[in-house]
């Protein structure tokens, strides 16, 4: 089955549980987020961040879903036919937007094995707004776990439990956010990209607080 989805963020994060078709194999052909076309459809930081939530669910179901593909990739600004793209160019520059560096974070960072999570960030809350998956690269032994904050106000996670590992080497976190309506610019194409820093947790469990619109991910040595 091919799909196409190029659709607001109310219907993208609707869709971020890809549910399961035992007869079938997905290929999600293309999808973007439009994000209330404000203060245009270009690809904005909560774009990007509904995409990376909508991700988390394919992730999820990799069983199922086994190709996906955001598009458009490329819109030249002297003569766009269709927003949000990827990555916008004139005859000398190029940007890459929010929503591509999601792409390039899910590709570059990932793991070979799911690894199921569960979480009650979202009790109390009318709808969801923490996403998270997480995987395990087995050449590396290292985990992988992603965390996705859609909300307008950064989320604490009191507790973080890795079951049944005593302790760990640390790792890595990576962290794509900005505010609202952040887009990337020729005059400034890097104002949302990612950021990477040492994580120097290495026990079995941690706090964590999710800025608002934001991806994080965390690499743990194990």
């Amino acid at each position: 089955m091919d799909g196409s989805l190029i659709t607001t963020a109310s219907t993208i994060i609707t869709q971020g549980m890809v549910p399961k078709f035992p007869l079938f194999y997905l290929v999600v052909g293309e999808y973007a987020t439009i994000d209330n076309f404000h203060p245009s459809p270009e690809a904005n930081t909560a774009a990007a961040i509904d995409d990376a939530a909508f991700m988390t669910g394919m992730e999820r179901n990799s069983d199922i879903v086994i190709m996906a593909c955001y598009a458009p990739l490329f819109g030249h600004l002297d003569n766009l036919v269709w927003k949000p793209d990827g990555i916008y160019y004139n005859g000398v520059q190029s940007y890459a937007t929010p929503a591509w560096w999601v792409q390039h974070l899910f590709s570059v960072i990932r793991g070979d094995t799911y690894i199921p999570t569960d979480s009650d960030a979202n009790e109390g809350r009318p709808t969801e707004k923490i996403f998270h998956v997480a995987s395990r690269k087995s050449d590396t032994n290292t985990l992988i776990l992603r965390i996705v904050n859609t909300n307008t106000e950064d989320i604490m996670i009191d507790t973080v439990s890795l079951a049944g590992i005593s302790s760990t080497q640390g790792g890595t976190i990576t962290v794509l956010n900005g505010a609202q309506w952040d887009q990337n610019d020729l005059q400034e194409p890097l104002r949302v990209s990612p950021r990477s820093q040492a994580f120097e947790v290495t026990s079995n469990s941690f706090s964590y607080n999710a800025p608002a619109f934001s991806l994080t991910i965390i690499e743990i040595q194990l």
